[in-house]
């Protein structure tokens, strides 16, 4: 990754709202099959809302900065919720912040989240502030279901579920 700035990731999606120059720009349907992120900032970051996004078998290190999120949403939240996507099968180790999007009727399974890292201890696991009706369940948090600061790690949406899961000690 050289990405630099604030506002920069690994990758990032945009979805256009039809007018001006945005015209006909959709990064939804996008997949990442396999693929690793690491670096500053942003693993992948959705602009705008694009939906049906796979992220299956990928591997989110490193983001250890101030504010840096493996996955997460920018500003432009004008166009729509982040609708369906399905993030599985994928390692989130020594990220200050994993997963900061509002989805909608989005699925996460079968993913290890890290709580300790190497070099960080994750302060949000989860924050799906303003997303609704998603679905987490069957992923493995190598920590403890009482560790200190784990119930502030994962802030859900409106309607989510979230369990069942797997901790270090159950």
């Amino acid at each position: 990754n050289a990405a630099t700035g604030s506002a920069t990731a690994d990758v990032e999606l945009q979805r256009g709202d039809g007018a001006g120059v945005d015209v006909g720009r959709d990064a939804s349907h996008a997949q990442f099959i396999g693929c690793v992120f690491t670096g500053t900032n942003h693993g992948i970051l959705n602009q705008g809302g694009a939906s049906f996004c796979v992220v299956d078998g990928c591997e989110f290190y490193n983001f250890a900065g101030g504010t840096d999120t493996a996955i997460a949403y920018g500003t432009a939240t004008s166009v729509a919720l982040p609708l369906q996507w399905q993030i599985k099968n994928s390692v989130f180790f020594n990220n200050v912040r994993h997963i900061v999007h509002p989805f909608s009727s989005a699925t996460i399974y079968g993913n290890t989240f890290g709580f300790i890292g190497s070099t960080i201890t994750t302060t949000i696991i989860y924050d799906a502030t303003s997303g609704k009706n998603n679905s987490i369940w069957n992923n493995k948090v190598q920590c403890a279901s009482d560790a200190g600061g784990i119930t502030a790690a994962v802030v859900l949406g409106t309607a989510d579920s979230w369990g069942p899961q797997f901790y270090t000690d159950v």
